[in-house]
């Protein structure tokens, strides 16, 4: 059973202010909290039943092979037990086995809290310059509870995990704006972003798939990836439908989020773990990412006839990029890179 609460409280306000003296402008600033929750709740039993009902044909069955559906008679379904019987059975009644070690670590409550607040000043700095300039303070707070089920030879032992982590940023950005006529534009930007881990992979778990020989854990210490941007583009507008834009963008990556993968040494995870492939998410270093990106859109309204109604769209990226801090599992590190062109 999943549940989620998520609260969000803001306030903005904008005013208007010519800094330069070209006759516009704003200021606008506000403050932002967001409350989140989420959580997870299973709990399974297993039944034996096979005392009671040995076969299928000991209880209320039907076809339930559907003439009407897709493939029609080409696809039967066969008998299975009514869904009337099955809603009918108290389970409660029967010796039913709770098996945590299939969803107890899978469990989880985790609660994000952010404060945010912002400035930003919006202003014309001549007649063809203008700028989009701000700051953004965040504060994040994170409470994660999770599970812990070690197997020994008798019994199986769950504890439950505590985590907290909190961290702050602060994002200051600068957007320009240059028109060199009403169809030709140049923009230039540097912006600094922030991107938070998954809640899966914050909770502080160990959870076995025996049937896929996988451990997956959690990992309630990973800091947020923040990426300083900087971004130079060109576009201009045809007189019909249609434009063509071309420009540059560098990425400086800090604490990227890959999964490490490495093999279990021994049986530490439970019984027959040993050699188990065990997946947890960590923070790389340092990771740059360059690119030219090319991109083109025409409406053939200069063509003759129907053909006129036809539209062209071209693209083209060419990245370079590495990054640093990704472990094997040898515990040695590597360097990765992205792929060079798409199209």
């Amino acid at each position: 059973m999943y549940g989620q609460d998520d609260l969000n409280i803001f306030v903005n306000v904008e005013i208007p202010a010519d800094l330069f003296g070209k006759g516009d402008g704003t200021v606008k600033f506000g403050a932002r909290g967001r409350f989140k929750n989420k959580n997870r709740n299973n709990d399974f039993f297993e039944y034996d039943l096979e005392d009671t009902f040995p076969t299928l044909d000991a209880v209320p069955n039907r076809d339930f092979t559907d003439p009407d559906y897709l493939a029609g008679g080409q696809y039967a379904a066969g008998f299975y037990a009514d869904p009337a019987w099955l809603g009918g059975l108290n389970l409660n009644a029967d010796n039913g086995e709770s098996i945590i070690e299939e969803f107890l670590p899978g469990n989880f409550d985790i609660s994000e809290n952010v404060y945010a607040g912002y400035i930003m000043a919006n202003q014309k700095l001549s007649d063809k310059l203008s700028v989009l300039a701000g700051v953004r303070l965040e504060h994040t707070q994170l409470e994660s509870d999770g599970f812990s089920v070690t197997f020994t030879e008798d019994d199986i032992v769950s504890q439950e995990v505590s985590a907290d982590n909190s961290y702050t940023n602060i994002l200051p950005s600068v957007h320009f704006k240059y028109d060199f006529s009403t169809n030709t534009i140049l923009r230039f930007a540097w912006t600094n972003t922030l991107a938070r881990p998954n809640y899966e992979d914050l909770i502080p778990r160990a959870e076995i798939i025996n049937a896929d020989d996988e451990i997956i854990l959690g990992n309630a210490a990973l800091d947020p990836t923040t990426s300083m941007n900087f971004d130079l583009m060109a576009e201009h507008y045809f007189e019909s439908i249609g434009v063509i834009s071309g420009g540059l963008f560098y990425k400086n990556i800090d604490d990227f989020i890959y999964t490490f993968i490495s093999e279990a040494p021994d049986n530490s995870f439970g019984p027959d773990t040993e050699g188990f492939d065990v997946f947890q998410p960590l923070n790389g270093d340092n990771a740059t990412i360059f690119g030219v990106e090319f991109a083109f859109q025409r409406q053939l309204d200069f063509l003759p006839g129907f053909a006129r109604n036809f539209n062209i769209y071209l693209n083209y990226t060419y990245l370079t990029s590495s990054a640093d801090g990704i472990r094997n599992e040898d515990g040695d590190e590597r360097t990765d890179g992205l792929a060079q062109y798409r199209t």
